[in-house]
C-alpha cells in the first residue's frame, strides 16, 4: 500500500476522528483496508496490534463539559442533563478518568 495512503488514513483517524468506514469511503478503499493501513501506520505488528482506542460519536465538547462538571462535584444525572448525554456516558467517562 502506498505510504501516502497510510499517512492519510492515520491523519483522518487521529485528527478528524473519522470511522474506518468513513475513511474507506473518502479514499475509495475498503474499511478493512483502512483499518490495516492505520495499524501499519501506527507501527503495530501481527503479535501486538496497536491499541486503537475508542471512536466517539459525541463531540469533544460533551466530554469537556463532563470533566468540568465532575470537578465541580455535580451529580451524574445533573452532568448528563447539562452535557446532553446519557448518565451511562458520564459514568463511563468518569471511570476512564479514574484510571
Amino acid at each position: 500500500m502506498a505510504a501516502e495512503v497510510v499517512t492519510e488514513v492515520v491523519r483522518l483517524r487521529d485528527e478528524e476522528h473519522l470511522s474506518f468506514v468513513e475513511i474507506g469511503a473518502k479514499l475509495g478503499i475498503d474499511n478493512t483496508t483502512a483499518s490495516r493501513a492505520y495499524d501499519g501506520g501506527k507501527g503495530s505488528t501481527d503479535h501486538q496490534p496497536y491499541k486503537r482506542g475508542t471512536y466517539h460519536i459525541l463531540p469533544k465538547q460533551v466530554f469537556d463539559t463532563i470533566e468540568s462538571m465532575l470537578d465541580s462535584g455535580d451529580s451524574d444525572e445533573t452532568i448528563a442533563a447539562a452535557a446532553c448525554c446519557s448518565v451511562n456516558t458520564v459514568k463511563r467517562h468518569k471511570k476512564k478518568l479514574a484510571k
